[in-house]
């Protein structure tokens, strides 16, 4: 594997002035970016990812969703006070980021793309895949226990291969054993998990796969497509749906169960749990004009009244190509969170968002290249 040394490229916002300075202490949604994109601005498409090795350590990832990709992955961090931008000569789209919490960061996206980072070597190396099936989701314990899924929705009829879920020991990435019977026939959108031995994959079937450490278990938990899930503690919380209508389920360390039924909700792309049992979901902003939706330690789910609106505008028709939408969700130890997204449904992704809940923080444009 190819390793190529890099530079984070410093990146400042310049903020408007003002006669009189915020108040930084007060905890609120900020619409940080929700522009359309330009190359020398260091975001190249979409915002499709958030994860946080820190609370002042936080990363996201997207790029330009093109058939033939032009432009470089786009990798940002903001390490509390200012942003920086991960120069890696790769071109595609980046859907998803993980780390082991050792500086390893590992990220995957179109084209079976999987790129490995080492922060203390500060090199990178793209991953042999067997693939090219898009990778939705990754998700690395070390770096003998990395978990890659993903498949390609237009290619799926009847028993045509369409799925991919990946497991790499450290040497080959390959496909586990004893798995369900037909599950490379259907798409799997993320992996999430309590521990090593306690892995959970979610697909487009409404179904999630379980690993115990010893054998798979397959779960038809709801009638439409789980996208991503999270967990913290004994809770995780799978989202997803379909033409506009979003649903939650919920393990409790038991068994699955889906919540809110009979409740319009938002059509959710991401979540992310905290250890309190307090979450976030995010996605289109059908239902509320928002899409963004917090559960309570107490398990009650409601829209979020304080969240932005995003500058696309419902229509009554559930015309979701008309709009942006959140993808991910990342919160930090205190409750500040990131949630990111952009114009998905264009072919070229050409508009990204980043809404911030905490104290306001600078917008991520590049001051140099």
């Amino acid at each position: 594997m190819r390793h190529t040394m890099l530079a984070l490229t410093a990146l400042f916002a310049a903020l408007t002035a003002c006669n009189s300075a915020p108040d930084t202490t007060i905890q609120s949604w900020q619409t940080v970016w929700d522009l359309d994109y330009l190359p020398s601005q260091g975001i190249n498409g979409a915002l499709l990812s958030v994860w946080g090795a820190a609370d002042n350590d936080v990363w996201m990832v997207g790029g330009a969703q093109e058939v033939t990709p032009t432009t470089p992955v786009t990798i940002l961090n903001w390490n509390g006070t200012s942003w920086a931008r991960l120069n890696l000569k790769v071109l595609g789209t980046l859907w998803w980021i993980t780390g082991d919490g050792k500086g390893i960061f590992w990220m995957a996206g179109k084209d079976g793309l999987v790129i490995r980072w080492s922060r203390p070597d500060n090199a990178y190396s793209r991953q042999n895949i067997p693939s090219k099936l898009q990778l939705w989701g990754i998700l690395a314990f070390s770096d003998t226990d990395v978990w890659a899924v993903g498949g390609e929705p237009a290619q799926c009829s009847g028993t045509q291969v369409c799925g991919a879920i990946w497991h790499y020991d450290g040497a080959t990435w390959t496909s586990p054993t004893g798995l369900p019977a037909g599950w490379n026939t259907t798409p799997w959108f993320k992996v999430f998990a309590r521990g090593p031995n306690d892995v959970f994959i979610c697909g487009m079937s409404g179904h999630i796969l379980h690993w115990d450490g010893s054998a798979w278990k397959d779960d038809a938990v709801v009638s439409s497509s789980l996208l991503t899930g999270s967990c913290n503690g004994s809770l995780c919380v799978a989202v997803g749906g379909a033409g506009g209508t979003g649903v939650i389920a919920e393990h409790d360390g038991t068994k699955w169960r889906q919540v809110m039924n009979g409740t319009p909700i938002d059509m959710l792309n991401g979540v992310a749990v905290r250890p309190d049992g307090s979450a976030i979901a995010v996605g289109y902003p059908y239902q509320t004009a928002m899409g963004i939706w917090r559960r309570t330690v107490d398990g009650v789910w409601s829209a979020d009244p304080e969240a932005p609106q995003t500058s696309s505008v419902p229509t009554p028709d559930h015309d979701l190509d008309t709009r942006q939408a959140y993808h991910a969700v990342w919160i930090d130890s205190v409750g500040d969170a990131w949630a990111v997204g952009g114009d998905l449904a264009q072919p070229t992704f050409s508009r990204s968002m980043l809404a911030h809940y905490g104290v306001p923080i600078p917008a991520p444009v590049t001051a140099s290249q």
